[in-house]
């Protein structure tokens, strides 16, 4: 069996949409770092990569093994997007989205003000929560993405030859 093959190629996007995933979940609980929505988002592209890129290593026809791997390229370039998306959120080069803000507390009880911090999600996507060389993880989120990208274009040109 060939080192590049599509059953290959699959099994690297499969281990590397768990290893994003691990080490977003390993930052935030015993890291400390509380994701904020956009880092939610960039979760649920590499959840939704893992049942596609696990079924593909079983199919046997190359050209359903195509359309899987487009789709997958499409879902990492997303990725990729909200990743650089939320680093220029943090630098300051676009608007914070009214999604991303803090919540307001407006309560008149200790009970309303527990209940509405336990509803609203604390971080605000503008709130580097941990860097690297001065790079944020939404950062290396996004290269990571365009690796991937990259590597899975580069071996579907030489598998379609």
């Amino acid at each position: 069996m060939p080192f590049l093959s599509f059953r290959n190629l699959f099994l690297l996007l499969l281990t590397a949409s768990g290893i994003a995933l691990a080490g977003a979940f390993f930052a935030q609980y015993f890291l400390d770092m509380p994701p904020c929505i956009l880092c939610h988002y960039q979760r649920y592209v590499y959840f939704a990569i893992l049942p596609l890129a696990l079924i593909g290593l079983f199919i046997a026809s190359p050209r359903i093994q195509n359309v899987f791997l487009i789709f997958i390229m499409s879902l990492l370039l997303l990725e990729a997007g909200f990743a650089f998306y939320q680093v220029g959120i943090e630098q300051h080069i676009f608007a914070l989205p009214k999604l991303c803000k803090a919540p307001t507390l407006a309560a008149t009880t200790i009970e309303a003000l527990k209940a509405q911090l336990l509803a609203q999600p604390h971080v605000s996507c503008d709130q580097i929560q941990g860097q690297l060389f001065g790079v944020s993880m939404a950062g290396y989120n996004g290269l990571y993405a365009i690796l991937l990208l990259g590597i899975s274009l580069v071996s579907l040109c030489k598998l379609k030859r």
